[in-house]
């Protein structure tokens, strides 16, 4: 399901693949629990339970083979020396620290949702760092849409829906027309959050969460740009450089597996 494309990688220190024996001992080389390493990869602490139960005889798929390459990248050099303990060399090629370059992204697939109509483009799955302390995360992949919702396409959900209209527009309607000048593709602002979450649950998509956002906004591509405040799952404090603050516009996300299923694929 990962489309993430590594940019050449120096390694002298390489576990070719994994099983659940190398599993459990990253997570013990890191000294974090089953759910909290769970959280990390991005799965349920149950698979990881799994893995680690069928020791040798169990082997993750490619997708998760990939996160916890990039869990051991960006291992520090003690939790990276603690690993090479713990699996006692046999894992790994070489015995020296890991030099792993950090994955490279591209927003490389667009597609057309079918339910807005509105144009998304796939982030891929990696990690990103968060929070203050700049802690890196396993994020699954997902699609955003390319443009924040525009007048045009709100107009299209209240036609379709009933939903109450923004109470600056004029006569509660907005008129789509030819004449030069119409905001049509401007975003729609004056919103609230439960305006924007009507929409998405409308589309059958979600509101960003603030680390997808900020992921498509200040990743590798930085993607996403946006003049006004965008709404995103739960409500955000202000904070010194975010761009994803409670405000009026609002752009929406689809996980990757339930856009092929919107798609039939």
């Amino acid at each position: 399901m990962s489309v993430a494309t590594y940019a050449q990688t120096t390694v002298s220190a390489l576990v070719p693949l994994w099983t659940g024996r190398e599993v459990r001992a990253l997570r013990e080389a890191r000294r974090v629990s089953v759910r909290a390493f769970a959280a990390h990869l991005g799965v349920s602490d149950r698979m990881v339970s799994k893995w680690e139960a069928g020791g040798e005889g169990i082997r993750p798929r490619p997708v998760n083979q990939a996160a916890l390459d990039t869990s051991l990248a960006l291992a520090s050099a003690e939790e990276r020396r603690r690993f090479a303990h713990l699996v006692g060399g046999q894992a790994l090629s070489g015995n020296r620290p890991a030099r792993i370059a950090t994955p490279t992204y591209s927003a490389c697939h667009v597609v057309r949702h079918p339910v807005d109509g509105k144009l998304m483009t796939m982030i891929d799955a990696g990690p990103f760092r968060v929070g203050a302390g700049r802690k890196p995360v396993w994020l699954p992949g997902f699609y955003i849409d390319v443009h924040a919702t525009s007048h045009a396409d709100y107009a299209r959900f209240l036609a379709a829906t009933g939903h109450p209209p923004p109470a600056h527009w004029p006569g509660g309607t907005y008129v789509i027309t030819d004449q030069a000048g119409a905001l049509h593709d401007d975003p729609v602002t004056g919103l609230g959050r439960a305006d924007a979450q009507a929409y998405a649950r409308w589309a059958s998509k979600e509101l960003p969460t603030v680390t997808q956002w900020d992921r498509a906004a200040r990743g590798v591509e930085g993607f996403v740009t946006a003049e006004v405040w965008e709404w995103c799952r739960v409500d955000t404090q202000r904070r010194p450089g975010a761009k994803c603050e409670p405000g009026g516009g609002f752009r929406c996300t689809t996980p990757v597996m339930d856009m092929l299923a919107l798609l039939a694929i």
